[in-house]
């Protein structure tokens, strides 16, 4: 954030012929929105993670809820079997 705002500033200072520095102006503010938009991607990877992961957690604990009660409710060695 603070590279975009620098990088603003200094193309400003460089259009009002206060500064000689265009190209790392230029440079310090593509770099600043590149790494605004590879923060916000890599927060939306975690999100999306974080959520997968909590499902695949929910589904687990069902599997093996399922499993449970199948070999509670089982009487014979078949049953048992039949619950993997």
């Amino acid at each position: 954030m603070i590279a975009l705002i620098f990088g603003i500033a200094g193309i400003s200072r460089v259009r009002k012929n206060k500064a000689t520095n265009k190209k790392t102006s230029i440079a310090g503010t593509i770099l600043g929105a590149l790494a605004i938009a590879g923060g916000i991607w890599g927060m939306v990877i975690v999100f999306t993670a974080v959520d997968q992961l909590g499902t695949d957690l929910n589904n687990i604990g069902d599997d093996f809820e399922n499993y449970s009660n199948c070999i509670e409710n089982a009487d014979t060695p078949e049953e048992i079997s039949a619950c993997d």
